[in-house]
């Protein structure tokens, strides 16, 4: 980190300690401060510079739109529902939009530069906004102008657009538009070359127009074959997306050269190359440099890929976005942090992109996560609208697996997931907000066997929410309506032993009336959403006893030492990560001395 951001951190660390103690609500003096190591998933990593995303970012009904450079060297994408980001090319957030809500489902959505002019296609009207436009201004309505989609490239000030069956194209600044050619059947698919002719499919065959009299002018007159989704002519070669988060490349021609460039989608190519959940599937492109291009994901997160010439394939190197959801985090011992389906390492920067993903159907991936051991996890999932358990090592690329013998007692909303390790061998119990779900064996590397039925918690008082379950050697906990609940075994279920909800009578020593729990050996793990901190405890004794903590209770911030609405952790030996929701952010804590304060890996 440099020298800038840790005089920030040093002084936030001096002020969240002077206001908790003038507040009184500093605890015990032999309690641990847990130190913050770094942030993962969001490329501002702090303060004014944070990604946000708007709603349903990540989530089936919300389709990227691609991405643009302006001419002052700055980014622009949508992120999530109504709202436009504008960043640095270091992932900075410095700017954000409200803008009109577009489709659901699958939306066929663009974003253009034409000069100045930001063009975007959101439903079936055209938008324009200026790139000196000011947050508190709106795009402007283009009259007169309707496109199911508009081309990412513009020329001469002129942007494509496809309604219906008519090519067309239009100047964002006047409103003039002028008909090309009337394809029939009906095309979503329209690119503008730099040189004015307009490319369009038809009859799943690539074509070239020629403005002026709708001439095609494609070379042998019959298309070329089609790269992908949302071709893109960019820097003398065709661009098309594929699920995977495959991206291929043709030549002007039309022929493979050589085909998958990013992702393990197959088609020219045959084999496989690492695929990433967030690229998929890619929306579009813009230059950055030569050998280096920027991508916009289904979900609105930005990479930065760079071309390498001896494997002819691009590799990411940069990830601009934020983590907007988090169900489920996994934490290897040896610090792999798992999330949405692939994984960063602890020491990884703030903008680097997720490592050998898997794609996953449910909204921000899978469902609670739960260690089998050092580094094996088992997440329950969705895929293919059937459930599903994604195991294996988070160092690598998981399995998945479906769930057929349980999926008639499967959650609809899954709230906890915990592996318990009994005479029939590892279970793993998927339970819903209300303590109810199934249990089901497990192997070693977590793959599903048959299912073992349905299963409720039995609580001494009747359920009002659960938000999580965390298992270590004997114990089973569920933090139930601001509680932590010890479950023992019970014959076939599970039955409370105890339950607590603060460990002392000082006002600090309570929580708040939500937390999410991750266990680990006698060290039980804490988020405390409504009082925005980490608190670690020994329960290996007669009572909890307080080790550690992170954050000012009751203080919401957003530099390295405080929390924002913290809810999903995950834990392993001396380290934890916590989904800093409001800061859509993983902040990585520790009892080792603060990497941070040595110079850890920020923003390069």
């Amino acid at each position: 980190m440099n020298a800038i951001h840790f005089s920030r951190f040093g002084r936030a660390i001096v002020a969240a300690a002077v206001a908790a103690l003038l507040s009184g609500q500093l605890l015990a003096a032999d309690v641990t401060a847990l130190r913050c190591e770094g942030i993962a998933g969001n490329s501002g990593e702090q303060g004014a510079t944070l990604v946000k995303f708007g709603p349903n970012a990540n989530r089936e009904g919300t389709i990227g739109s691609g991405v643009v450079k302006d001419r002052f060297g700055t980014l622009w994408s949508r992120a999530g529902t109504g709202v436009l980001n504008r960043y640095t090319l270091d992932g900075r957030q410095i700017e954000s939009f409200k803008i009109p809500v577009g489709n659901k489902g699958n939306a066929r959505e663009s974003i253009a530069l034409a000069g100045d002019l930001l063009v975007m296609n959101l439903r079936d009207d055209v938008y324009t906004l200026n790139i000196n436009a000011t947050p508190d201004q709106s795009p402007k309505k283009l009259d007169g102008v309707k496109a199911d989609e508009i081309s990412f490239s513009s020329a001469d000030g002129w942007v494509a657009g496809v309604r219906d069956t008519d090519v067309f194209v239009f100047n964002p600044a006047t409103g003039e538009s002028k008909n090309v050619v009337k394809i029939d059947p009906p095309t979503r698919e329209v690119e503008l070359l730099p040189d004015g002719r307009v490319a369009a499919i038809a009859n799943q065959r690539l074509h070239i127009y020629r403005i002026a009299d709708g001439t095609d002018v494609t070379p042998d007159g019959k298309g070329m074959a089609v790269p992908g989704d949302r071709i893109q002519f960019l820097g003398g070669y065709w661009y098309g997306g594929a699920w995977h988060g495959t991206l291929r490349r043709f030549n002007a021609a039309g022929d493979a050269d050589p085909g998958v460039v990013l992702g393990g989608g197959s088609g020219s190519f045959i084999g496989h190359l690492e695929s990433n959940v967030e690229v998929n599937v890619p929306r579009g492109l813009a230059a950055l440099r030569d050998g280096l291009v920027a991508i916009s994901g289904a979900g609105g997160v930005v990479q930065f890929a760079a071309w390498e010439p001896a494997q002819t394939r691009f590799e990411l190197v940069r990830r601009i976005g934020s983590v907007p959801q988090a169900n489920g985090i996994g934490l290897g011992r040896d610090g792999t942090i798992w999330w949405l389906g692939g994984s960063w390492r602890w020491d990884d920067r703030c903008d680097q992109p997720l490592r050998a993903t898997v794609e996953s159907d449910a909204n921000g991936g899978a469902g609670p996560v739960a260690m089998l051991d050092e580094q094996i996890m088992a997440a329950p999932m969705v895929r293919q609208n059937k459930p599903a358990i994604a195991h294996g090592s988070v160092n690598g690329e998981v399995d998945m697996d479906a769930i057929d013998a349980a999926a008639n007692q499967w959650p609809k909303k899954i709230a906890g997931f915990a592996v318990s390790k009994t005479k029939k061998g590892i279970v793993g119990l998927v339970i819903d907000d209300h303590g109810t779900g199934c249990a089901l064996r497990l192997g070693r590397d977590g793959q599903p066997g048959g299912g073992l039925g349905p299963i409720a918690l039995k609580a001494a008082s009747p359920i009002g929410t659960l938000t999580s379950l965390a298992s270590s050697g004997s114990h089973l906990w569920a933090s139930i309506d601001g509680a932590v609940v010890d479950f023992a075994p019970n014959g076939d279920g599970w039955e409370e032993k105890t339950r607590w909800s603060n460990w002392g009578s000082g006002e600090a020593e309570h929580f708040g009336n939500s937390i999410t729990l991750a266990g680990d050996g006698d060290r039980l793990w804490v988020s405390d959403s409504a009082r925005q901190r980490v608190l670690l405890f020994n329960s290996g004794g007669d009572k909890p006893a307080l080790v550690a903590s992170f954050g000012e209770a009751d203080h919401a911030g957003d530099d390295l030492a405080h929390l924002s609405n913290p809810t999903t952790i995950a834990a392993a030996g001396e380290r934890c990560v916590v989904f800093d929701s409001a800061n859509q952010r993983l902040v990585k804590l520790s009892l080792a001395p603060s990497a941070v304060a040595a110079g850890s890996p920020g923003r390069p």
